[in-house]
């Protein structure tokens, strides 16, 4: 039996056309279905799913990435700062 921790190269990434995703997992059953992961855009599927998530064709045209285009959004949205509570403040709680 193959070592479940090897990571196998998969069909090319259906949501932004890099040919290079990865498999991640399997299943305990020999055959039933394999977890694919993209390394570029981080999409994700499982080879049992339809077509519309697993094929360049069936992924809407809204929901694509082009790989070129990702360093140019934000990595990560800000973090408001936090609200004082009752609890952080020197005022002693209303009763």
């Amino acid at each position: 039996m193959a070592d479940p921790n090897i990571t196998i190269v998969a069909p090319s990434c259906p949501r932004c056309g890099t040919p290079r995703a990865q498999r991640v997992a399997r299943s305990p059953v020999p055959g039933a279905w394999e977890m694919h992961l993209c390394g570029t855009c981080f999409y994700s599927w499982r080879s049992t799913e339809p077509a519309y998530a697993t094929t360049p064709e069936g992924i809407a045209r809204g929901f694509r990435i082009d790989p070129a285009t990702l360093s140019l959004g934000k990595v990560m949205p800000a973090v408001p700062p936090l609200r004082e509570t009752v609890a952080q403040s020197d005022e002693p709680p209303r009763t």
